[in-house]
């Protein structure tokens, strides 16, 4: 069964900077297994779960919870509860909270990247990252190590977390923003200028290097096809993946 996911109020996620301060601060721990969790909270059938333990059985470096996710016996969102809730590891919506840039720029994007996680916020003088699952002590010393203090996990989704990684941290989103910046700033002008100026702009480098980093990213997304929709002062930008339109603006 593949559970809903709740609206921001009701989910139990983090939403503010000040709320994820009040959580760690009254987190604890738990050694509950996954499965017999989400069985215990009617978010799994046993068929489900036997399941997908015979593919971890014959894939033993695969976790869990992302087979659950990949056959879509559980969202992403549920498992990102379940397993705070079991860890005592406060959960958070990254979309809604309000990222310092100097706090993001303590990570390096290659070791973000490499591991797989968002600095969130210093707490306690320690950093906060946000991770969609625990790294384990050699990740967590080497980005102690690298951030200069110790490290507090807090977990969000895969999609949550690489959507931030991309808006960070990407120099193609820096492009794509430049790129939005220049609609939107554009004065209004009659169509057939606005197209010979749209002629001439995309044979200059920077639309052509815009347009390479479409392609680049999408390669590196394992994306099928990209898509823009443009609109009165702005576009958007789709990548197909997996055969999902996902927005990246």
């Amino acid at each position: 069964m593949t559970n809903a996911v709740p609206d921001a109020a009701d989910s139990g996620l983090i939403n503010t900077i000040d709320e994820l301060h009040t959580a760690l601060d009254e987190s604890s721990q738990s050694g509950t297994e996954l499965g017999r969790y989400l069985l215990q909270h009617q978010q799994l059938t046993p068929a489900q779960l036997e399941s997908a333990l015979a593919i971890k059985s014959a894939n033993p470096d695969r976790r869990l919870g992302e087979i659950l996710v990949e056959q879509k016996a559980l969202s992403a969102e549920a498992l990102t509860m379940a397993i705070s809730h079991l860890m005592g590891v406060p959960s958070v919506r990254l979309a809604s909270l309000v990222l310092d840039r100097r706090v993001i720029h303590r990570l390096s994007p290659e070791l973000a990247r490499r591991h797989h996680v968002i600095p969130i916020m210093l707490h306690h003088e320690g950093l906060v990252v946000a991770c969609a699952s625990l790294p384990n002590n050699a990740a967590l010393q080497e980005l102690s190590f690298h951030a200069g203090t110790f490290i507090f996990p807090a977990l969000a989704s895969q999609e949550d977390i690489q959507a931030a990684i991309f808006l960070h941290y990407d120099t193609f989103a820096e492009d794509l923003a430049a790129a939005d910046s220049m609609v939107r700033n554009a004065p209004d002008q009659d169509y057939q200028q606005l197209w010979r100026d749209a002629e001439y702009q995309a044979k200059q480098a920077p639309i052509v290097r815009l347009v390479g980093a479409f392609i680049n990213e999408a390669i590196r997304r394992h994306a099928s096809d990209v898509h823009l929709r443009p609109s009165a002062d702005h576009f958007d930008i789709y990548y197909r993946i997996d055969g999902t339109l996902v927005c990246m603006k």
